[in-house]
């Protein structure tokens, strides 16, 4: 019986310092727990022996943060333990400070043909205010390596709504990351999470202002000839996530390490976000799901609804109306939506509102 393919999540939690916005299952102070770690991954895997990989995403905290020989033993375990002919697309994130040239090219020499760096904006002010290690004069040295190393597939992170951000500041921001041609941007309002350092602070994000930055971006980056295929998301023609592109079609996907989320035949599973029983639990040779959840098929057909929302494309009209999705026929007269050829597909303005109409499909 032929193996079902699936993408393949792993979580890389070191950093070099915490991100004051940051709330992700991230460590800045465990050097020593690298090499162990490793071997739990390689451990972990075990469990998906065999099985076919077409996407792979490389995320964290920060995976530059390994070294050269470590960012080898990691995909040494993935090419050992997994079957990877199906490959077409895998990406790994990077942080300018870290994004060394032996580090860029132990990623792209173990089979990455994807980057991701965070840059989030090109004032030095604004990253110094959410704790980045980097200022814009790295991040275009980091940039520049990738392309030399052989990335042809670069994404670049944005964050938007920051404290003290004007829209000058994101004007200014989206000009310069036009003008180095990436392949993809990726932009996000910053969200103000419980537990980090900008919340004790008291940092609150301005949402009128969010949202006025949000539509200008999505009109900028369309006039540069990129696509807005997703809520967040921006590419080239042809240059669209592939392995994102797994989550919001509802398709299998692998999640390997502390923290990691996948998604199985029906299955949805969550490892433990403690990081030493993680480690412990994988090297006895236990599995470190810290939830399962079966989904019924009803609740699969309202996922996939909700998350093809998301997508430029949208989801089948016929279907969100039989779920009884409200307020579908006031987006459409209120320019929020179109309806075409049996979709039903949120505009970027829309796309502000959306939670009225995931909130039912996940009630």
């Amino acid at each position: 019986m032929t193996m079902r393919e699936a993408g393949l999540y792993v979580h890389v939690p070191f950093c070099d310092k915490r991100c004051d916005y940051c709330d992700f299952v991230t460590f800045a102070d465990r050097p020593d727990t690298i090499k162990p770690y490793l071997n739990a991954l390689d451990a972990e895997l075990s469990f998906h022996a065999a099985t076919p990989i077409k996407t792979i995403f490389i995320g964290g905290g920060t995976p530059t943060a390994l070294s050269p020989e470590q960012i080898a033993r990691l995909m040494a375990s993935l090419r050992s333990k997994l079957d990877l002919s199906p490959l077409t697309e895998a990406t790994v994130e990077a942080n300018p400070e870290s994004a060394t040239e032996d580090r860029l090219r132990a990623y792209r020499e173990g089979g990455i043909n994807r980057l991701s760096i965070g840059l989030q904006t090109t004032s030095d002010e604004m990253l110094a205010r959410l704790g980045r290690l980097h200022d814009f004069d790295g991040f275009l040295r980091a940039y520049q390596r990738a392309r030399d190393v052989g990335f042809d597939n670069v994404n670049i992170d944005l964050m938007f709504g920051l404290p003290g951000q004007t829209m000058a500041d994101w004007r200014d921001t989206l000009g310069r990351v036009i003008d180095l041609g990436p392949n993809h941007v990726s932009a996000y309002a910053l969200k103000v999470e419980s537990g980090t350092k900008f919340f004790r602070d008291g940092v609150e994000a301005d949402g009128d202002l969010q949202a006025d930055m949000y539509l200008f971006a999505s009109e900028t980056l369309e006039n540069a000839g990129f696509s807005h295929y997703e809520i967040s998301n921006f590419a080239r023609p042809g240059r669209e996530s592939l392995h994102n592109l797994r989550y919001w079609l509802n398709e299998d996907v692998i999640g390997i390490g502390v923290s990691a989320a996948g998604y199985r035949a029906g299955v949805r599973r969550k490892n433990t976000t403690k990081l030493q029983s993680y480690i412990e639990r994988c090297l006895a040779g236990q599995r470190p799901d810290a939830e399962e959840t079966e989904l019924a098929s009803s609740e699969r057909d309202r996922e996939d609804l909700m998350l093809r929302l998301r997508l430029r494309s949208g989801a089948d009209a016929a279907a969100l109306r039989q779920a009884g999705v409200p307020n579908l026929d006031v987006f459409l007269s209120k320019g929020l939506a179109i309806e075409a050829e049996g979709r039903f597909a949120l505009r970027p303005a829309g796309w502000l509102l959306s939670n009225q109409l995931f909130q039912h499909l996940v009630a």
